[in-house]
């Protein structure tokens, strides 16, 4: 049973990347909105999760915050390092929070690749 639920989870991951890449590729920003293109790639993430969630591959995962912990001790370097900012970024972001703007991040998803 964990071997079948590991391949499932493999094979939606493996659909993932490749319905992405395709949703990528047909991004055009000579006609495409901002919002139009964040919803091209929604689509994939949408659908994919609704497949995950169907498969019931991540039914009874439930791990104590304690293992979580062990894992963040185990691997400093690989987790919970700032990601890298694209260029003028920090300038926006500074801008952003000058006018009282409250920003935040928030990533929950069910493939740590994604994350």
């Amino acid at each position: 049973n964990e071997q079948r639920r590991l391949g499932t989870f493999q094979l939606l991951e493996k659909e993932f990347f490749a319905r992405y890449q395709l949703a990528k590729d047909q991004l055009d920003p000579q006609t495409m909105s901002l919002d139009m293109a964040l919803e091209t790639l929604d689509q994939v993430s949408d659908c994919v999760t609704e497949k995950v969630s169907a498969s019931r591959v991540l039914q009874g995962l439930c791990v104590p915050f304690s293992k979580v912990q062990a894992v963040m001790t185990r691997f400093p370097n690989d987790i919970g390092q700032p990601s890298q900012l694209h260029k003028n970024c920090v300038a926006t972001l500074t801008q952003a929070v000058g006018n009282d703007w409250k920003l935040g991040v928030l990533s929950i998803n069910w493939c740590p690749s994604l994350i």
